[in-house]
This record gives C-alpha cells, sequence and structure tokens, in this order.
C-alpha cells in the first residue's frame, strides 16, 4: 500500500496547527525526556546548499582534514536515475557506523550507534566547521535537516500488524486506512511554515541479536527547515530547531502505551 505525497492545502491533522520552526517550543535548552527503550536504528543530519563545483573537485582536501576518524572511503555506485555530483561520497569510521556524507550540494553526517544529542551535535559542529574552513565560498543553505529512523519490533495478531497499539495512525492518514493492515509502505510529505516534515511507514524486516529476522514498524522521519536565505553561519541555528520539531513529531504521533514500554514502564 503506497500514498502517494499530500499536495496542495492537504496536511496531516499532525502538521495542521501553525508550527513554525521558530517557535519557542523547539528552543534547544527544552530538551526531552531520554526514553530508555528507545527504537532509534539510526539518525541523521543534512546540511543542502547550491550546488558548489569547489566540493565536487576538491573533496579528498576535505577528508584529508577527518581521515584518521573516518579512514573508509565507500563511493556512490551508479544511479541511471541521478546525476552522479548529487550522489553522496561517504567517508566512514573503523567501525562503519558513523558516516560523514559529502555531494555536490550537501553535507550530511549519520551515527547507527546514536550516543545522544549532545555528543551528535558535538561531532556535527567539528565536522561542519571543518568542511567551511575548506570551503569558505558556500555563503547560504537551503535546507538542514534532523532525521529520526525508527525501527520498531512487532507480535502479529491474528495475522495484522497492531498499529495501533504503537502509533496514531489516524494523525498521518485518512480514517481507517490502517483498520486491518499486512504489509504496507506509505510516505507521506507536507509542507508548513519554515519546514518540510516527510513521514514513511512501512513493514520491514529486522535481524535481531542472535542473527534471525523480525519483523518491525518502519517509522522514518525527516524534518528540515528550508528557506533560500538561510545562511550557513547560522547553521547550528537550524539543526537545532529540526531535531526539537522532529522529536516533538515523534512524541504526537506515538500511543500512551508504546511511551510507557519506551520508558521501561511496561514490557
Amino acid at each position: 500500500m503506497r500514498n502517494p505525497p499530500l499536495r496542495g492545502g492537504q496536511r496531516p491533522n499532525i502538521l495542521s496547527r501553525n508550527s513554525r520552526c521558530g517557535n519557542t517550543l523547539l528552543m534547544p535548552n527544552d530538551d526531552p525526556e531520554i526514553y530508555p527503550n528507545s527504537p532509534l536504528d539510526d539518525v541523521a543530519c543534512e546540511i543542502r546548499f547550491p550546488g558548489e563545483m569547489a566540493v565536487e573537485c576538491n573533496r579528498h582536501l576535505f577528508w584529508e582534514q577527518i581521515r584518521e576518524e573516518y579512514p573508509q572511503i565507500r563511493v556512490p555506485k551508479v544511479d541511471a536515475d541521478a546525476a552522479p555530483a548529487l550522489q553522496h561520497y561517504r567517508f566512514c569510521s573503523a567501525s562503519g557506523t558513523r558516516r560523514v556524507a559529502v555531494a555536490l550540494n550537501s553535507l550530511g553526517y549519520s551515527d547507527t550507534k546514536y550516543p545522544g544529542h549532545e555528543a551528535f551535535l558535538i561531532e556535527m559542529q567539528r565536522i561542519t566547521d571543518i568542511f567551511r574552513q575548506v570551503f569558505p565560498g558556500i555563503r547560504l543553505v537551503n535546507r538542514v535537516g534532523w532525521r529520526y529512523i525508527n525501527l520498531i519490533p512487532f507480535a502479529r495478531e491474528s495475522g495484522l500488524v497492531p498499529i495501533k497499539r504503537i502509533l496514531k495512525a489516524d494523525l498521518l492518514l485518512p480514517h481507517n486506512a490502517l483498520d486491518a493492515p499486512k504489509v504496507f509502505d506509505i510516505r507521506v510529505e507536507t509542507q508548513q511554515d519554515g519546514g518540510t516534515a516527510i513521514f514513511r511507514l512501512a513493514t520491514v524486516a529486522k535481524k535481531s541479536g542472535q542473527g534471525f529476522e523480525q519483523e518491525a514498524l518502519l517509522l522514518d522521519i525527516d524534518f528540515g527547515c528550508d528557506a533560500q536565505d538561510m545562511e550557513f553561519k547560522d547553521y547550528l541555528t537550524y539543526i537545532h530547531r529540526a531535531r526539537r520539531h522532529n522529536r516533538q513529531l515523534f512524541d504526537e504521533i506515538i500511543t500512551s502505551d508504546y511511551r510507557k514500554y519506551l520508558r521501561g514502564e511496561t514490557l
């Protein structure tokens, strides 16, 4: 089951209020609680800017500055549907869990062993400041995004995915759209003041610690502040806003029962 991005004035109820990127709810000193049973599988932050040829020609100069921590290079595979310069080169840590991604128009950082936002932001800032020193000609950015990729294991009930025990799916989808869910892959994209939210909800297979596959619910939330006149020097402000907004969306879409599990209050 696939849904196209929402168009026109349509938007999910979860985003129907005025949730401008600069809302005071998103200030970085108002941090949410940490869930002991977090379902996070990967966290990523990306800064996009108008295409800059210097990045394509001199990315090796940037890598030289970070290669001690990121010694592995992963070259993008050929994709007939994507321009080669827009595909990311990835510089990876020895363990492969931390990755720096560079393309003609973007810089990204991700970590599959998310250490918490404070440690993550320290490394993102270090990488970005090095990048800005190597490429001082990049003055403006057009999107700063924060992405949480969650994998939520589940056991089927009468052959169906117990999605309503986990998520308030009606906030994202038409009423009763997932009343009897078996297999689905849904993408919802919505514009709002100061940003874009992209949700992906799908049934997937997840490898367990014992090596066998277990069914899981993929909840992928990507929120980005986007505008044509954002200054690169202010990138940390936009990162904080995107992160806080993303977490706010996650907290609003999960059910109270699932929140109790995340807190360790129930099995």
